[in-house]
């Protein structure tokens, strides 16, 4: 049967994973979580689930699955996320630490192929796996990059976050390297900030298939406290652009977290033009202190053209900036768009503009939509 913490036995070797999860009133779900991780086909793991002062029957649902692979921890208070997992990392025993929230699901074979990564890739610090969102019953496919590399992962990171939490297979020595698991101070942003100091240690790669389905729920810790994540995120990115953009280091991450992270419509060309000046920026650093090979060069290329269509649509659409603008800005052709490409959207925007303005002026997307 599963049960509280226990010493090791003498002579048993530690496990080669240590599945890390931490819980708090999750009786609904984490069930089908711990089945999907006790399912991976490894004999040497280990479940550390840390109940963080349940008041429902959470305990009790994870002692009734009853398998000895799973130790069950109970912090002494209510410590949060961020706490929960330092107290039960403290107690990991595994060469590889895999933290899983505890309704996120784990498809078959994924820790054995992650292992197999890193086994080989004495390098890389982490691994992550492509993702599904769960809606409900649904998987629904996640914002990610289709194609990945490690040189284009680390470009990824000085714009937002591209991985996803329950995703990830970290190697231990990595992390006791660093010294802290995840900083408190950057809660709801701990993940994103443990990418990037460990991009201090070693490289951090990707499996493009998709073995790992998290769940998007209204009660889900980043929905709910989604203000915290930003200013906890926000801060992350200002600490990465500080040796490179200097002064403008905090405005730019406030910017980028805000309209590239959040997908917020942009609200004027001048920060659209501030956003093409950070991923340049951070494009140039990349090249020439990371390095970059062929294969990244060309998934950055692919994605900074995606990226900056996305923005561009997106303030058409709202209306926030017009289609006029954005030519005579050469934003359009920076996003590899031609006028009558953005027909439509310009349609939208102007009727939206036009709306909000309670009269229907003459709008300079008129303009556009003539010439295009």
């Amino acid at each position: 049967m599963a049960s509280i913490d226990h010493d090791d036995k003498p002579g048993m070797a530690p496990p080669r994973v240590s599945v890390l999860v931490p819980t708090f009133n999750g009786a609904g779900l984490v069930g089908e979580t711990l089945r999907s991780i006790l399912d991976q086909g490894l004999p040497d793991i280990e479940v550390v689930v840390v109940d963080d002062g349940s008041t429902d029957d959470t305990p009790e649902k994870v002692l009734a699955i009853g398998d000895d692979r799973i130790r069950l921890l109970r912090t002494p208070r209510r410590l949060g996320p961020p706490g929960a997992r330092n107290f039960g990392f403290a107690q990991c025993r595994g060469r590889y630490i895999a933290p899983v929230d505890q309704d996120d699901i784990l498809l078959p074979y994924r820790l054995a192929r992650q292992v197999a990564c890193l086994d080989v890739h004495a390098d890389t610090v982490l691994v992550a796996t492509a993702t599904q969102r769960l809606v409900g019953e649904a998987r629904v496919a996640s914002p990610e990059p289709v194609r990945t590399s490690p040189g284009f992962l680390r470009w990824a990171l000085l714009l937002g976050n591209p991985l996803v939490w329950s995703s990830v297979l970290i190697r231990k020595s990595a992390l006791d390297a660093l010294g802290v698991f995840n900083r408190e101070d950057r809660l709801y942003a701990e993940d994103f900030d443990l990418y990037h100091r460990l991009t201090s240690v070693g490289s951090v790669a990707r499996i493009d298939d998709v073995l790992t389905l998290y769940r998007r729920h209204e009660a889900g810790a980043s929905h709910v406290n989604n203000a915290t994540m930003r200013i906890n995120a926000s801060r992350v990115l200002q600490d990465a652009y500080a040796p490179i953009l200097r002064a403008g280091a905090a405005r730019s991450a406030q910017v980028m977290t805000r309209y590239v992270s959040e997908g917020l419509p942009i609200p004027d060309i001048r920060t659209l033009r501030l956003i093409a000046a950070v991923v340049q920026a951070m494009t140039q650093f990349v090249k020439k202190n990371i390095g970059v090979d062929e294969v990244a060069r060309g998934l950055i290329i692919t994605e900074r053209a995606a990226l900056m269509q996305r923005l561009v649509r997106a303030a058409i659409r709202s209306g926030t900036i017009s289609a006029l603008v954005l030519h005579r800005e050469g934003l359009l052709q920076l996003a590899g768009l031609e006028s009558g490409a953005v027909l439509s959207n310009s349609v939208v925007g102007m009727v939206r503009r036009t709306q909000k303005r309670g009269k229907a002026e003459d709008s300079p997307l008129l303009v556009a939509t003539a010439e295009g």
